[in-house]
C-alpha cells in the first residue's frame, strides 16, 4: 500500500517532495532555512544548492521558517519535521521533531512539535498515533495539544516531568528499558550523572541514534555576532557538537555518565537526529564520539 508522505499518494507534488527532502538531508536543514530568509549560506557543504532549493520548496508551499511543513523521510521507518524556530535566553533555536513508524502501523512520536492540520494529515497518512514521548523534561510545551489531537495515545514522561506537568495525565514513566509499545524496534539509555536526565533513544531500523539537547550541532555561523562567538566557545557548533559547556559542568556523577555514554555507544549508530543542528546521515558512531569526547 502506497505512503503518502506529503499532499497526495502518486501525485507530481508528492514525487517532488519526497525528493527534495532526500535532497534537503543531505545538504542540512539548517543552511536551506537561511536561505529561505535571504540569509548567507554557510561556508560549509554545497551552499549553490541553497538558493535553487529555498525556490523549489517555495513553490512546494513550505514557510520561510519551516512552521509548517509536511513530514521529510530520514531514514527507513523514520520520518522528522521542522518546527518553529523559537527564543532561548536570546538564542534563535530550530526545532525538530521525529516520528517512527512500528510493525503495527503505530506511530512513536519523539518531541512533538506544534501540530499543524498540513503535518496532522502526513502523520495520520504514516499510521495511528500511538506513543507520545517526550525525551526530558524540557521538551514538553506540545505534549497536550498533541494528546487532545489524539486521545487514544499514551503519553510517556522524562524523568522528573510528572512533577512539571501535573496537567498532564502520563500513563508511564521512560526507564532504562524500551516499554512494550517499541521493545525490539527502539532501544533507550538514560542519559544521568545530571540535574537533567535526558532519554536517548535508538531507532534499530535505520541505526538513527535520536538526541533532544545532548547533542547540538549548529552551523558555525547559525548564530549572529557575539551569540555566534559565545555559542562556538560553548561547543554547540560544527565540527565540535555536544551540549552546552553549563551543562557539561554539573555531570558530577561522572561514573553514571559513563555508563550511560557506554550503552549508547554500543549501538551500530549510522544516522544521528537531534532536536538542533543539522543532522548526520553518516559514520554516526565516530560523531557520537566525538560529541562526548569531554565525558570519555
Amino acid at each position: 500500500m502506497g505512503e503518502r508522505r506529503y499532499e497526495r499518494s502518486g501525485s507530481s507534488a508528492s514525487r517532488a517532495r519526497s525528493a527534495i527532502s532526500k535532497t534537503i538531508i543531505g545538504v542540512g536543514i539548517l543552511p536551506v532555512v537561511r536561505s529561505m530568509n535571504g540569509e548567507q549560506p554557510s561556508s560549509t557543504g554545497a551552499p549553490h544548492a541553497y538558493p535553487f532549493l529555498a525556490i523549489v520548496l517555495r513553490q512546494l508551499g513550505y514557510e520561510a521558517r519551516m512552521g509548517d511543513v509536511a513530514l521529510y523521510e530520514f531514514g527507513p521507518g523514520i520520518w522528522t519535521s521542522e518546527g518553529p524556530i523559537i527564543s532561548f535566553f536570546g538564542f534563535r533555536y530550530p526545532t525538530r521533531m521525529a516520528v517512527i513508524r512500528l510493525p503495527n502501523r503505530g506511530l512513536f512520536v519523539w518531541s512533538p512539535v506544534a501540530l499543524s492540520t498540513t503535518l496532522k494529515q502526513d502523520v495520520d497518512a504514516l499510521g495511528s498515533v500511538r506513543c507520545l514521548v517526550s525525551p526530558s523534561r524540557l521538551h514538553h510545551l506540545y505534549l497536550g495539544e498533541w494528546k487532545s489531537a489524539y486521545p487514544s495515545a499514551r503519553l510517556y514522561a522524562s524523568p522528573d516531568l510528572r512533577a512539571k506537568r501535573k496537567d498532564l495525565a502520563f500513563d508511564a514513566d521512560l526507564g532504562d528499558a524500551p516499554e512494550s509499545e517499541w521493545a525490539g524496534e527502539i532501544d533507550q539509555a538514560p542519559v544521568r550523572g545530571s540535574f537533567l536526565t535526558e532519554v536517548v533513544f535508538f531507532h534499530r531500523e535505520s541505526g538513527t541514534a535520536i538526541f533532544a539537547d545532548l547533542v547540538q550541532n549548529f552551523p558555525p555561523d547559525w548564530f549572529a555576532s557575539w551569540r555566534g562567538v559565545l555559542a562556538r566557545l560553548d561547543g554547540i557548533c560544527a565540527p565540535n557538537p555536544g551540549p552546552p559547556r553549563e551543562w557539561r559542568a554539573t555531570f558530577f556523577n561522572r561514573g553514571a555518565a559513563r555508563a550511560s555514554l557506554r550503552a549508547i555507544l554500543s549501538w551500530p549508530i549510522e544516522r544521528v537526529l537531534m532536536a538542533h543542528g543539522d543532522p548526520v546521515c553518516a559514520d554516526g558512531l565516530s560523531f557520537v564520539r566525538r560529541a562526548f569526547g569531554w565525558l570519555l
